[in-house]
């Protein structure tokens, strides 16, 4: 990656969720076929007579990580922790077809060996300037009040402010003139 980075050469950088499984591939050889992304605020969802059944971790693996995170922060080695796990999938699609049904503004595919996608555009750079937009909180939007009760909601708003002073403290590193120009705000995602 250094080396693609110095020669100022672009290439894609894969990782699967463990981080044993990684690829950096230069741009120049990859082929249409080989990757399909999507990096837009708006995309065209194909539908498919198909349902992705999920297949989570079991709750007593869930509360092994849950415990571990709350050691970690009752030890005073981090105050911001996100407990994620790997979830298996059973589905008749193809990774093109996950792809192209995905619900997502930012989506990757790479050959029928990986795919991503996300609502979120975690940090965008324009015109020499540093954006992010850190996305907490969800809430089912046909709910009474919807956006009443996720603004209200003290554990959503502890976490935003978190993150927020986590990410201007970040970028304070390098950058200058860091500031907060709109503090929390409502985006509606469509479900799929």
């Amino acid at each position: 990656i250094n080396t693609f980075g110095k020669k100022r050469e672009p290439f894609l950088f894969i990782s699967d969720f463990e981080a044993k499984n990684i690829k950096v591939i230069p741009l120049d050889e990859l082929t249409k076929e080989d990757v399909e992304f999507q990096i837009q605020r708006s995309y065209t969802k194909q539908s498919y007579d198909n349902s992705i059944k999920k297949i989570p971790i079991d709750f007593k693996t869930y509360q092994e990580k849950f415990q571990k995170v709350i050691e970690e922060i009752k030890s005073g080695n981090t105050y911001l922790l996100n407990l994620t796990a790997p979830t298996k999938i059973e589905s008749s699609l193809s990774l093109k077809e996950i792809f192209q049904n995905a619900n997502a503004n930012f989506k990757l595919r790479y050959k029928n060996e990986f795919v991503c996608f996300s609502p979120e555009s975690f940090v965008t750079i324009k015109e020499n300037k540093i954006h992010t937009y850190p996305m907490k909180g969800t809430i089912d939007s046909s709910l009474h009040e919807a956006k009443k009760k996720i603004l209200e909601n003290k554990k959503e708003m502890a976490e935003h402010v978190m993150v927020v002073d986590l990410l201007r403290n970040d970028l304070s590193i390098k950058a200058k003139n860091v500031r907060v120009e709109s503090f929390r705000y409502i985006s509606e995602i469509e479900a799929g």
